[in-house]
């Protein structure tokens, strides 16, 4: 095989029979392209490139502590998605008109980047991206602010609650 694909495949494949390595690279492909970088059989995605490893139990325990710790959710308060409920799994997530965010809101008054919401170990920040018409918090204006429970976000005319725990 040519290709990246075939280097994949023949990585994936060594010590495994071609079919199941290549069912397990479908799967994988598919996971990438729906942004999926890591799917149940242990294979992270990057650029194309597929890399087999394993967990240690303590790193996972580790890591379901930590996501215990920093469980965070948005609730969507008007509109047509209304009582939508967002978890915020990912370091950064942002908010915005363009397809591209991890949350979009289509309005007018929202920029294409509008917003992004950061999680760290104090907690979670959210960082207006030099909108257009600015983000507010409890309806005061925003550019960085630490979000606290039950904070109500406004991004143009979207009234969202961020919820912790």
């Amino acid at each position: 095989m040519t290709g990246s694909g075939g280097r994949i495949h023949r990585w994936i494949s060594t010590g495994l029979t071609k079919k199941p390595a290549g069912i397990i690279f479908a799967l994988a492909k598919i996971r990438w392209l729906s942004g999926e970088r890591k799917n149940r059989f242990g294979l992270y995605i990057e650029k194309g490139w597929c890399k087999v490893t394993t967990t240690k139990s303590d790193q996972k325990s580790k890591e379901r502590k930590r996501n215990k710790r920093k469980k965070a959710k948005l609730v969507i308060l008007n509109g047509c998605f209304e009582g939508l409920e967002i978890q915020l799994s990912k370091k950064i997530t942002t908010l915005g008109r363009s397809i591209e965010c991890d949350i979009c809101l289509d309005d007018s008054l929202v920029s294409n980047e509008h917003a992004e919401i950061v999680s760290s170990d104090d907690g979670f920040i959210l960082n207006d991206l030099n909108s257009r018409n600015g983000s507010t918090i409890n309806g005061n204006e925003v550019h960085n602010h630490k979000l606290k429970n039950g904070d109500i976000i406004g991004i143009g005319n979207f009234r969202i609650r961020f919820q912790r725990g």
